[in-house]
């Protein structure tokens, strides 16, 4: 026993410490030390986790409890005595069939996760990912790892009730639907030659949990390059209506004109497209001090979906952008081009100059700065200026200072102004309406008005 015990020890497979007394029987003690007890314990452990994921398998391989506990690597060799030589490089063939779905092909498997570049960003979520591989906005796109199938669906309710793309409408399986994002993703992330890296499934999962900061993560993690943000110090004027909008753009260092390739800026001028129809001039959006990643991503979803040509944010603070923000979105900042401004001030004198008009959100009865004699209205306004609608957030608004360059402003009526407790909305929610507002006024003022017509509807 003795001998055996300074083999072990000789070998480095387990540390010396306070060895542990048992009595088996009369005449009869065991030593056992307690370093060996703790990883007798953490075997069991990843035994027990491992057969309680098997549960979760649409067709579980009937010999997964043997496959569990069975050892992974081959037995010593009896002639010579020696120990077996365990390969830490682990690879997917060594994984038996059974573990892969029936369209995930084997990959390697890792057991970490590197930083391919000092910029790099992981994002999570299955539509992100999906949104990311299918707009190439990004200049690199650089490894996409997984966890097993059955290790991806997660049962236990996430740390961050987030109203997030990973939700499934009620009466859709969830496990059908995140098999076919999957499917998706991978067919994508092999045309565009990116390599995929698969985790064991026990300490994968821990480390995917803790990039996402214990958000739901679809059992997928995709790293690349920054999300393109092009600094500009103004709007350019325009002109006529319907055409797509120029701005220009501040020098940079090498690297951003990298990262923001899409914008194809040349002689420190960029062109962005504009969706709005003929007739209507380009509508943004100028975001002050909205650093909450989930209204952040919640205002790019919906004007996107809406028709906002392009977003505007200050440079300095904490940054919206992030991977939270790209999964609130529900992946719709990979599309929206994103302005960046370091002097504000400056940005609006130079807008304004060349034509623009900027509205600010506010309460009716809410008016920090006094504005300009001549005070634009909201609707209809896109019919004659290019226009930029500016949000705060949802503490105090737009800054003070922003007020004396507005031309404009937008608000919501409260219905029941007389509960004092209620009397603002998310701004989230403040940005939707508001847009859908400059949008549809727009439109409706340039339909003909058609009177003495039974089937006439009022929409204002």
């Amino acid at each position: 026993m003795k001998r055996l015990s300074q083999n072990v020890l000789n070998r480095g497979s387990v540390q010396p410490c306070l060895p542990l007394r048992i009595s088996i029987g009369r005449g009869t003690v065991r030593k056992i030390s307690l370093t060996q007890a703790i990883e007798k314990g953490k075997r069991r452990s990843k035994q027990s986790f491992l057969k309680h994921d098997d549960r979760y398998r649409e067709n579980p391989s009937p010999d997964s409890r043997d496959r569990v506990e069975a050892p992974r690597h081959p037995p010593a060799d009896r002639k010579s005595g020696r120990a077996p030589h365990y390969n830490f490089d682990d690879s997917a063939a060594s994984r038996p069939p059974s573990e892969y779905s029936s369209f995930e092909s084997p990959v390697p498997i890792v057991d970490k996760i590197p930083f391919s570049s000092a910029s790099s960003e992981f994002l999570f979520g299955a539509f992100s990912i999906l949104s990311a591989l299918r707009a190439r906005r990004r200049r690199h796109l650089y490894n996409l790892y997984r966890l097993p199938l059955a290790a991806s669906v997660d049962s236990k309710r996430p740390a961050h009730n987030d109203q997030t793309e990973e939700s499934v409408p009620a009466g859709q399986d969830k496990n059908s639907d995140q098999q076919t994002l999957r499917r998706k993703i991978f067919d994508l992330a092999q045309d565009l030659s990116i390599e995929i890296k698969e985790l064991d499934a026990f300490q994968g999962k821990r480390i995917f949990d803790r990039l996402a900061n214990g958000r739901p993560h679809s059992g997928l993690i995709l790293e690349a390059a920054p999300l393109p943000r092009l600094q500009v110090t103004g709007l350019n004027a325009l002109t006529e209506s319907g055409s797509s909008l120029t701005v220009t753009a501040s020098s940079t260092s090498r690297e951003d004109r990298e990262i923001n390739h899409v914008f194809n800026v040349s002689g420190g001028q960029a062109t962005i497209p504009s969706v709005r129809p003929r007739g209507q001039f380009p509508f943004l959006l100028f975001l002050d001090g909205v650093t909450n990643p989930g209204n952040f991503g919640a205002i790019v979803r919906s004007a996107w979906f809406l028709g906002v040509d392009a977003i505007v944010i200050p440079d300095h603070g904490v940054s919206p952008v992030s991977a939270v923000s790209l999964k609130a979105s529900a992946g719709a900042l990979e599309y929206m081009p994103i302005l960046l401004v370091s002097d504000e001030k400056g940005f609006f004198v130079r807008s304004r100059e060349a034509g623009w008009k900027f509205f600010a959100a506010t309460l009716p009865a809410r008016q920090e700065s006094p504005l300009p004699p001549h005070v634009l209205q909201d609707r209809g306004a896109l019919l004659k200026h290019p226009c930029v609608l500016v949000l705060g957030n949802e503490h105090q608004g737009p800054r003070p200072f922003i007020h004396r360059y507005m031309d404009g402003t937008s608000s919501i009526t409260n219905a029941r102004s007389h509960v004092a407790d209620i009397d603002s909305l998310n701004v989230g929610t403040a940005a939707a309406l508001l847009a859908q507002r400059f949008l549809d006024s727009a439109q409706v003022d340039s339909l003909p008005v058609q009177t003495g017509s039974k089937s006439e509807e009022k929409l204002f």
